[in-house]
């Protein structure tokens, strides 16, 4: 644990990603994957989290997101800016109203900064179950990531949907 009261992984073993609860120690920069094979695979770890119901925010990979400053935007007028809390209030909320609900990424590009020490990763994605068990909509979220004490932290999510809002299935 760090001073976020977060969970901190180590890489694995070469050219591996790390996977929840498991938590190894490397030696040297070889045995790291890319930023960017790392970074996408948080994030489609957060998708697969959300379909699974894992929803809380002291496990994994809820725990790669820096709670003191991570914000959730959504291009609805009626969400409004909320932290990590709120973000998993909200997934909750749509999981357990829509039981059928699922995210499934289309396509995934991410974006690396390294001298910034930032980094945005886009997902496509196609929400399914919500508001019924036909409908299929498109959306775009942008995870935007910042590398500090050698660590990569989630500190902001923008989700911006398609031609149903959040009015539209009772969020």
């Amino acid at each position: 644990m760090d001073d976020r009261g977060e969970q901190k992984l180590r890489w694995l073993q070469p050219k591996t990603y790390p996977k929840r609860g498991q938590h190894v120690e490397t030696n040297t920069e070889e045995e790291k994957p890319s930023t960017s094979g790392y970074l996408g695979h948080i994030s489609q770890d957060f998708i697969q989290a959300i379909n699974s119901r894992q929803l809380s925010r002291d496990t994994l990979p809820w725990t790669y997101m820096d709670r003191r400053v991570f914000r959730a935007t959504f291009d609805q007028a009626a969400l409004t800016e909320l932290d990590l809390d709120g973000y998993l209030d909200a997934l909750r909320h749509i999981t357990s109203t829509h039981p059928k609900h699922q995210v499934h990424v289309q396509q995934l590009m991410v974006c690396v900064e390294e001298g910034a020490q930032r980094a945005e990763v886009f997902l496509t994605v196609k929400t399914m179950g919500l508001p019924d068990d036909g409908l299929v909509t498109e959306g775009i979220g942008i995870l935007k990531f910042l590398k500090s004490d050698e660590e990569w932290w989630c500190v902001r999510y923008r989700g911006m949907r398609g031609s149903l809002g959040a009015n539209d299935v009772g969020g």
